[in-house]
């Protein structure tokens, strides 16, 4: 669903219904192909942020170039319009843009080191360290249930975590999923850091 409202948000006033909704399911696959190209890529993208907003994004501003209807102040070439020249140049400066911008502000990040937490906050969990699990997981604004003596440690310790360097620690290996490609199944592991 959000796929396809990301790739109608660019020419949602310059197209009609049934466009929108072709728009929109050509849309959610588009988003399936560059998620499954991201994980094959094994780019790191938890939230699918690139599927979602970045190639649907780009298909919602191609799409305007190919079914805007002028009659509702389109111009697209479906249309013998000439359109599909001025977004293709506006998906460049787009990407141009927010790559500019975007690169600025984690080259700042990244020298003030703002830009990843501790390796011990990231064992531990930012749920547990900074989103206070005891309220966010209590079920429906019921008691929060009685924790685990291991989460009651992890609860105590907080602070002093914060606080202490962490140890020096093996790396946290975890396994790859049983789909993953080109990967041997007995050494389906890797490292989750860089």
């Amino acid at each position: 669903i959000l796929a396809g409202l990301v790739s109608i948000t660019a020419g949602c006033a310059s197209v009609r219904h049934w466009e929108a909704i072709l728009i929109g399911a050509i849309g959610g696959g588009v988003y399936c192909f560059a998620s499954e190209l991201v994980r094959r890529l094994r780019i790191d993208d938890v939230v699918d942020a690139f599927a979602v907003h970045g190639a649907c994004g780009i298909w919602g501003v191609l799409a305007l170039g190919f079914l805007g209807d002028p009659e509702v102040g389109g111009n697209g070439m479906f249309y013998q319009g000439n359109q599909l020249g001025s977004q293709l140049l506006a998906i460049l400066i787009i990407i141009g843009w927010a790559g500019d911008i975007s690169g600025c502000a984690f080259a700042l990040l990244h020298w003030a080191d703002f830009l990843r937490l501790s390796d011990a906050f990231q064992d531990a969990g930012a749920d547990a360290m900074e989103h206070s699990p005891r309220k966010a997981y209590s079920h429906g604004g019921a008691a929060p249930r009685k924790q685990e003596p291991a989460q009651q440690d992890l609860a105590q310790q907080q602070e002093p975590a914060q606080q202490k360097p962490a140890p020096q620690e093996a790396p946290l290996k975890r396994p790859l999923p049983p789909d993953w490609p080109d990967m041997d199944p007995a050494t389906r592991v890797t490292e989750t850091r860089l």
